[in-house]
């Protein structure tokens, strides 16, 4: 199909409802010609409702109505380097974990449009759950159900899906943490004045988890992807897996209401160890290694669970890392984007005499500088404490403060 280059779209011209135009007459051509496949009439087009919706890093989402019928539409507007094609990716994992209707726990994919990078699916009427005690017990309960699932997923599906990232904690560490761990090292030593004390906690974490490591074998997780029998570790991952990623329905019983959890944002999705998604919720919510072994699924070997305890705890710290870099060089972004909008010709209109309208990822922006300085460093702090590694908080912050400084992180809000 032949529409506008999502990457060309005009800064200039925005609807009254803050989509640019162009997005959105991208979207409705999508619609429209697809009425079939989304079990809509053309005439019903002019009921056609499109509301942006906040949250995710690398697409726009809106919540599409026509009529009485709900959709949940999905852009990709960029792209990340071991993720490429992720609504791709999101839309082969939507169908394959939509095919068993008996336990469904993602939304159902209705069409993706490859040309375009536009998913669209069922849309979840829920809210995004809070862990309290009744809660907690509903997720683990859902949750062993689930892991069950995704532990079954077959090999050859994980295969087409593998980056040989998350299969064990040394593999992760080698191959995505520690570059990552570079990155922030290399911020450290280059701002205005140095940053010694970072630097040097920053070192202290890579000999910890090098230490640590050496208590897995490398070749632990070896996989022999055209064997038919799969290791017992091995699983589909969602590689976000936090509370933000999950939504909370009711379901009606005449006794009481129980609670179903759909998990959503595939887009990442991986062949890695079980151990991982655990990990990374664990560290997410700061709930007990404990209570995360809740999910596993009830059939798993004695041996097995220990084993997977101890793989989560050495995964722990490394994800840390990663949501701490993630948050930093998210800020470096934001402010590139903000120094553009800012500095263009085009962002004082002379017809209207005000200030035109945020680019989409800035409008949408999850946190200030400041609010996202400080989530990485009590990720930085957080993974130190699992570390033993001792430091001096304030001193750290200011410290941190003085690499952000480097590339002028203040954000002016308008």
């Amino acid at each position: 199909m032949k529409a506008s280059n999502p990457q060309k779209y005009s800064s200039e011209s925005y609807s009254r409802n803050d989509i640019d135009y162009n997005e959105k007459e991208l979207i409705m051509q999508v619609i429209q010609e697809n009425c079939g496949v989304l079990g809509i009439s053309h005439s019903n087009l002019k009921h056609l409702s499109i509301t942006p919706l906040p949250g995710g890093s690398i697409n726009l989402n809106y919540h599409i109505i026509i009529k009485n019928k709900h959709f949940f539409l999905k852009h990709q507007v960029k792209t990340v380097l071991t993720y490429r094609k992720s609504l791709s990716r999101e839309y082969r994992v939507l169908s394959y974990l939509s095919s068993d209707q008996t336990n469904m726990f993602v939304p159902k994919p209705l069409y993706f449009d490859e040309a375009n990078n536009i998913l669209i699916t069922r849309y979840i009427f829920g809210e995004k759950p809070v862990l309290n005690q009744e809660i907690a017990m509903s997720c683990a309960k859902r949750m062993k159900i689930i892991t069950k699932i995704l532990n079954d997923v077959d090999i050859h599906f994980l295969r087409d899906l593998n980056t040989n990232t998350r299969t064990s904690p040394v593999l992760f560490w080698e191959k995505y943490a520690k570059p990552r761990l570079r990155l922030l090292q290399k911020d450290a030593l280059v701002c205005e004045g140095g940053s010694t004390d970072l630097c040097n906690i920053l070192y202290q974490v890579e000999s910890a988890i090098n230490t640590r490591l050496t208590e897995i074998d490398e070749h632990e997780h070896d996989i022999d992807w055209e064997s038919e029998t799969k290791p017992w570790w091995l699983s589909l991952i969602h590689n976000d897996f936090a509370l933000r990623n999950i939504i909370q329905t009711t379901i009606v019983n005449p006794n009481k209401d129980e609670h179903n959890f759909f998990i959503i944002d595939w887009e990442f999705a991986d062949a890695g160890s079980m151990a991982y998604d655990l990990a990374f919720f664990a560290v997410e919510h700061q709930v007990s290694v404990d209570y995360v072994l809740k999910f596993l699924p009830m059939n798993l070997k004695r041996e097995h669970r220990t084993k997977i305890k101890h793989h989560i705890i050495m995964f722990m710290p490394l994800v840390d890392l990663i949501n701490a870099w993630s948050i930093l060089s998210k800020l470096k972004e934001y402010k590139t984007i903000q120094d553009q909008w800012l500095g263009s010709a085009a962002l004082f209109d002379v017809n209207t005499h005000a200030m035109t309208t945020k680019p989409n990822i800035l409008s949408m922006m999850p946190y200030t500088i400041d609010q996202g300085l400080y989530r990485s460093l009590y990720r930085l702090k957080h993974l130190t404490r699992q570390l033993g590694i001792e430091h001096n908080s304030t001193r750290l912050f200011h410290e941190a403060q003085a690499i952000l400084n480097y590339f002028k992180t203040k954000v002016a809000l308008y």
